[in-house]
């Protein structure tokens, strides 16, 4: 009886692989594309993802991590819709691992593709779900940067300011630079007329063009049509607009000076 029992249970090893050998598989698996991710050989590990991830029968945390890992991927060759797709299917997954990074990794797909209203609204609700996050750095610090993208300064220097305040000892904390307020350049326009018909225009053009005077036609789209503007000069200094206002004048011009 020993001998047949023996023979038994050497047989059932060589039919049904142990759980050590099968856990070995997995975690080989898990470490081959974690190494691929981190030499950068992003569509060898997509490829080797959609070849043998179907038939691995890995666990919730660990198909989580190769999906965050791939999606990482997509989002290095700029493929963000994939990219999406699968951070979306980790958050519908069981289980907490991962639940924070797939979220993220949505946000950081549109701001990487400059979808930047889209990043906002991703990181903004990320922060809503996660107060506590230990990547709210990182989340606040790309937030300030889409705002900034936007030439919003106000709210990029305002989240920049929350990362100093909040994280003053993180990376993210040493990396700000304060966006600055761009000021706007004024320009100073010299009109002569406004017309609902172009002949118009084009007849206070040519009397403009007798008496040696250079200019040009704007053509604006407003509500109830067309507005036809008759312009002779554009300074970012006001004293050469008011010259050429008074010699306009002096021939005899209807003309005023227009802030823009």
């Amino acid at each position: 009886m020993k001998k047949i029992a023996a023979i038994l249970a050497f047989s059932l090893l060589i039919i049904c692989p142990g759980a050590e050998a099968r856990q070995a598989s997995r975690s080989d698996f898990v470490e081959d594309v974690n190494i691929l991710f981190l030499r950068g050989d992003y569509a060898a590990l997509i490829r080797k993802v959609e070849r043998l991830l179907p038939e691995r029968r890995l666990g919730c945390d660990q198909k989580k991590e190769i999906l965050y890992l791939t999606g990482l991927s997509h989002i290095q060759l700029g493929e963000f819709d994939k990219a999406r797709d699968l951070f979306r299917n980790m958050s519908e997954m069981r289980g907490d691992a991962f639940e924070e990074e797939a979220h993220i990794g949505i946000a950081d797909s549109y701001f990487y593709e400059k979808e930047y209203d889209d990043a906002i609204d991703a990181y903004e609700t990320f922060m809503g779900m996660y107060p506590d996050s230990e990547r709210a750095s990182s989340v606040y610090y790309n937030t300030a940067l889409c705002y900034g993208a936007k030439k919003n300064t106000k709210k990029a220097n305002a989240y920049f300011q929350k990362v100093k305040n909040q994280y003053g000892g993180s990376f993210e904390a040493d990396k700000i630079e304060y966006f600055q307020a761009s000021k706007k350049t004024s320009y100073y326009i010299v009109q002569l007329g406004a017309f609902g018909n172009l002949r118009n225009a084009k007849k206070l053009q040519k009397r403009l063009r007798k008496k040696k005077y250079d200019s040009y036609i704007q053509r604006v789209r407003q509500n109830d049509g067309v507005l036809y503007r008759v312009r002779a000069g554009k300074f970012s200094n006001k004293y050469y607009a008011k010259r050429l206002l008074r010699k306009l004048r002096r021939d005899r011009f209807a003309v005023r000076i227009i802030v823009e």
